[in-house]
C-alpha cells in the first residue's frame, strides 16, 4: 500500500484514526487526528481509515439512540462485523459505536401490469395450508383482483409457499 501525507491510516490494532504527517527515511510520523498529541513510531498499518464502515449491501447503519435488535451487529475493526450485545449500554446505541441493522424488503400490492409475473404462481392464506395457484386475473372499477381475490387483500392476507409476501418489492 502506497502512503500518502495527510490521508488517514489505522495502525496497529487501534480503534483510532492516525493521519500521516510525514515520511522521511528513517521513520513515519503519525498525528492523532481527534487530538493535538503526535507521535513518532514505527507501526503495522492496517489499511486506510474509513470514519464510517460500509453497512454492506441490504443493510443500514443505526443512529445513535437507536435501540438495539435482535440480529443487529457491531463493527470490531478487527473481526469486522460480529454479532451485537443486547445489553450493552442498556441496549441503545452510544456516540462512537457502529452497529447495522438488515433493511426488510418492501412490498406492495400487485397491479394489472404485473399479471404475467403472477400467472402460475401459488400462495396460500397466511397460516393456512390450502395452496391456491393464480390462473384469473380481472379489473373492476379500478380494483385488480386475482382469483377473484382483490390485490390488496392477497396482500394482506396471503403470502407465497416459500412464506414471503404475496407483493412485488419496492426498488
Amino acid at each position: 500500500m502506497k502512503l500518502e501525507v495527510g490521508k488517514k491510516y489505522r495502525i496497529d490494532i487501534t480503534e483510532l484514526p492516525y493521519k500521516l504527517v510525514a515520511i522521511d527515511k528513517y521513520d513515519v510520523t503519525w498525528g492523532l487526528v481527534e487530538g493535538v498529541m503526535y507521535s513518532r513510531k514505527k507501526c503495522d498499518i492496517i489499511g486506510e481509515w474509513q470514519d464510517k464502515p460500509n453497512p454492506g449491501e441490504g443493510w443500514r447503519l443505526l443512529e445513535v439512540g437507536e435501540k438495539l435488535q435482535e440480529g443487529d451487529q457491531f463493527y470490531n475493526s478487527v473481526a469486522d462485523w460480529v454479532g451485537a450485545c443486547l445489553t450493552w449500554s442498556g441496549g441503545v446505541v452510544q456516540n462512537g459505536s457502529v452497529y447495522r441493522r438488515r433493511i426488510a424488503p418492501q412490498y406492495v400490492p400487485y397491479t394489472w401490469d404485473d399479471r404475467e409475473e403472477l400467472r402460475g404462481k401459488w400462495f396460500k392464506i397466511k397460516g393456512d395450508e390450502v395452496e391456491f395457484q393464480a390462473y384469473e386475473f380481472n379489473v373492476d372499477q379500478d380494483k385488480f383482483y386475482i382469483n377473484s381475490i382483490l390485490a390488496k387483500d392477497l396482500f394482506e392476507y396471503w403470502e407465497y409457499l416459500d412464506g414471503s409476501p404475496c407483493g412485488k418489492k419496492v426498488v
